[in-house]
């Protein structure tokens, strides 16, 4: 559940450095005093004048590698872990970017889902790609959907043998709130807060919100015991691109042009065209791979 956070532990404590690998050293520039950082594991730890850092993925400093789920009772002793290799109790500790990610087991090939992603409501996350990976994105947020077993193997990372055994693709979606956490949550968000039941549940559905806010899009195909008008392929066409782009993002673009039309009447009346087209028999349509997502997603809110 939880992944990648950076995190900050303001206090005058020391944290011992034994167990870092490679373990280095700079000089604070306000006392002169030898600062310890380095990995721990996969963790970045770095001694600060006011404090200590720690940033990277809990799961894989926990369990060897970030395609096993890290449950809320996981992520409570991944903390009491990390607390006891740096000698110092850090669960008071700041969270100021978190990664609420899961991994899906498919049932098809990972590349047959990625047709049916559209564009985020209102494009308030810009979608983009890169090779096969779906990007929505702003300054303060970001969705990633990507294969997972392809990039472990590019870097190199752990799979666990239960799991290569299987031979299916697993698809990763992770939410990354990159900053603002206690205006996204309201209210600061603490290390020790990361295994509490309240704020698990708080943090499952803020995954599950901003995944049901991807517009999807239905597979349509022409119907093929219908005989078509010139009319209705023209329909056809538009159709196809109103689920490319999403319905409600055609809608808001019409609420958004409104001075446009003649008066506010047209402009609802364009709308309602818009909706009636979707209703027509000129197309079968099908989101079966895609309901099989989103029932993945739901489950999530099997709270252990």
């Amino acid at each position: 559940m939880f992944d990648n956070l950076t995190a900050f532990y303001e206090t005058n404590q020391r944290f011992n450095p034994a167990m870092l690998n490679p373990q280095k050293e700079k000089v604070s520039k306000i006392t002169g005093e030898c600062l310890p950082y380095g990995k721990l594991k996969n963790l970045h730890i770095e001694q600060k004048d006011e404090g200590i850092l720690m940033k990277g993925s809990l799961t894989k400093y926990y369990k060897g590698n970030n395609i096993e789920n890290l449950n809320r009772k996981d992520t409570e002793y991944a903390i009491e872990k990390l607390s006891d290799d740096i000698r110092v109790d850090c669960r008071a500790g700041r969270v100021y970017s978190l990664e609420i990610a899961v991994n899906i087991f498919l049932k098809n090939l990972y590349g047959e889902y990625l047709e049916y992603f559209g564009d985020f409501q209102n494009n308030f996350l810009k979608k983009f790609t890169i090779q096969d990976s779906i990007y929505f994105e702003n300054k303060t947020r970001k969705i990633k959907i990507y294969n997972k077993i392809p990039e472990c193997k590019r870097k190199k990372q752990n799979i666990p043998e239960n799991i290569k055994g299987l031979g299916l693709d697993i698809m990763r979606i992770e939410l990354t709130l990159k900053k603002r956490l206690a205006k996204e949550f309201g209210f600061p968000v603490y290390i020790k807060s990361l295994y509490d039941k309240g704020f698990y549940i708080q943090a499952v559905n803020k995954l599950i919100d901003y995944y049901s806010k991807i517009n999807k899009i239905t597979k349509i195909v022409m119907n093929p015991d219908k005989y078509y008008t010139p009319k209705e392929y023209f329909d056809y066409m538009l159709i196809e691109y109103i689920q490319t782009k999403g319905l409600d993002n055609i809608l808001s673009d019409i609420d958004n042009k409104r001075k446009k039309f003649n008066n506010s009447v047209q402009a609802s009346l364009c709308k309602s065209r818009v909706k009636k087209l979707l209703e027509k028999d000129i197309v079968l349509q099908d989101k079966s791979l895609i309901y099989e997502i989103d029932d993945k997603i739901l489950q999530l809110r099997n709270y252990r």
